[in-house]
């Protein structure tokens, strides 16, 4: 899967480096969102993949790991496409992140060659979890008896008096 949207985002990168003047606006805009659609969710497949892979007690360290390599790129990679934008316009940055793309795809290939999924192993069912609880709303003071028992409740305090208009003999 990843392999694929790399393929895809990586052809439409480079289509839109090569023949970025020729497609018009309209065709940019519709290559882009093949561009966008490969590349907004390589993240995310890539953690799914990696967590496929690891032993359950593995998974911490991995997703640490991952997170330092996002991080890294998210650094390095805006210096690195400034170069390519200096030395072949404005299109550079979608012919590097082309070319890039197509390597990951093409290591992607390999990598699934070269080590395949563990047949026949067992991974629990996913559900989603909150990581940690809303202490904003555990520590609100205008929540009531019955927020507390998981009704939240809001809405303004009916307890407090309405403030009395100022007549003309206050002022």
């Amino acid at each position: 899967v990843i392999a694929g949207i790399c393929t895809l985002s990586g052809l439409a990168a480079l289509l839109i480096a090569v023949f970025g003047k020729a497609l018009g606006e309209v065709g940019v805009i519709v290559v882009l969102g093949f561009w966008g659609a490969g590349s907004l969710s390589f993240y995310g497949l890539s953690v799914a993949h990696a967590i496929d892979r690891t032993p359950r007690e593995l998974i911490p360290h991995v997703m640490s790991g991952l997170l330092f390599v996002w991080a890294g790129g998210s650094i390095s990679g805006p210096l690195i496409a400034g170069f390519a934008m200096r030395g072949f316009g404005r299109l550079g940055l979608f012919g590097l992140m082309g070319v890039l793309l197509l390597l990951v795809a093409v290591m992607m290939v390999w990598r699934v060659r070269a080590k395949p999924m563990p047949v026949g192993e067992k991974h629990e069912e996913w559900s989603p979890i909150l990581p940690t609880p809303l202490a904003s709303v555990e520590i609100d003071p205008r929540m009531s008896e019955q927020s507390e028992q998981g009704e939240l409740d809001l809405g303004p305090k009916t307890d407090t008096q309405p403030v009395a208009a100022e007549t003309e003999a206050d002022i």
